[in-house]
């Protein structure tokens, strides 16, 4: 075994069990392991900074889709663009069980489209719990379904679960993205599937409500005030689909289509100079951090792929595995 291979196991060991017991901040890791497993197969600091540079270009059109994305879709949300979608969805919610548990897998695959599961969770957690409550039904169930529609449309051109895989791998992302629409639609499907099994389970547990009393209460629901002026709320939304036609057409750069698109929301929203600028500092704060991981990222791709630790490994684990498993080696390292 050579220097290079046995140095490459041994950092995505220390890797892994790092990340698996939250020893230190993945940011951390992606640059010191890199840099210290390079060092020992005799890199030195003048090569690495060159395959960093490499690495951080890969890496910059990502982040900058994640960063604006994360920042278009929360300032939609702040403006209620998603409540409306919220209380459109509930207008043809009926009393049944099975109807409010399809809603609220709806409501949720349609609010994480954004990406962000936790601004997902603040969308409808709190629109639905109250309906729950006066239905009897679990919350465990609300929680289950809003984490299955986050699965559903969590994998989107914009999402970072699905942007952390395109820095590695530099696929074309709208590419990758086509051919996950079918994985989505399956999901969905699943997901009614659910619906209909909770709806039962719930139903025996003595869930529901009288008719009068469920179209008093989403009366209620829908009649609630919402401060945004109509005008606004219907220019926050023709973005926002405008925004996602053109993205899934391919006309225009991700990256640079949210830059745009982010552009225009503050301007609509935020005609102040100083609150625009309050903004952008406020959103700051969540987005920092995510662009902190994509860009050690790039610096983790960088210094494997330009050193060859990567492809090292590969090749080593492609000739013990045989021949014949060799189309399905990509199975393999996920199951790994």
């Amino acid at each position: 075994m050579s220097l290079m291979l046995i140095t490459g196991i041994a950092m995505f060991v220390i890797l892994t069990w790092c990340l698996l017991k939250n020893t230190f901040p993945p940011s951390v890791l992606f640059i010191v392991l890199p840099t210290v497993a390079a060092l020992v197969c005799g890199f030195g600091f003048k090569e690495l900074g060159e395959y960093v540079a490499s690495g951080l270009k890969s890496v910059v059109g990502t982040a900058t889709l994640v960063a604006f994305s994360a920042m278009f879709f929360t300032l939609m949300k702040e403006a209620g663009v998603f409540d409306v979608i919220v209380r459109f969805i509930l207008r043809f919610v009926t009393q049944s069980t099975f109807s409010v548990l399809l809603a609220t897998l709806v409501i949720a695959s349609v609010c994480s489209l954004d990406g962000n599961a936790y601004a997902t969770l603040l969308v409808t957690v709190p629109a639905l719990l109250p309906l729950y409550e006066k239905m009897n039904i679990s919350r465990k169930t609300l929680l289950m379904l809003v984490t299955v529609g986050v699965g559903v449309t969590g994998i989107t051109p914009w999402g970072g679960s699905l942007n952390r895989a395109i820095a590695v791998t530099h696929l074309d992302i709208l590419d990758v993205y086509y051919k996950l629409i079918p994985l989505q639609v399956v999901l969905f499907i699943l997901g009614v599937v659910l619906c209909w099994y909770m709806a039962r389970v719930e139903n025996k547990s003595g869930s529901g409500i009288s008719h009068d009393a469920f179209l008093a209460m989403r009366q209620e629901m829908l009649t609630s005030k919402i401060q945004q002026k109509p005008w606004l709320l219907r220019a926050n939304f023709l973005l926002v689909i405008a925004t996602i036609v053109i993205l899934v057409s391919g006309l225009v750069a991700g990256n640079f289509l949210f830059m745009i698109a982010f552009s225009l929301a503050v301007i609509i929203n935020y005609p102040d100079a100083k609150r625009a600028q309050q903004k952008i500092k406020d959103y700051a704060l969540t987005i920092f951090p995510v662009i902190v991981i994509f860009l050690t990222i790039g610096v983790f791709v960088g210094i494997l792929q330009n050193t060859g630790i990567i492809k090292v490994l590969v090749n080593e684990l492609a000739a013990v595995l045989p021949s014949s498993l060799g189309p399905y080696l990509y199975i393999i390292l996920a199951a790994i």
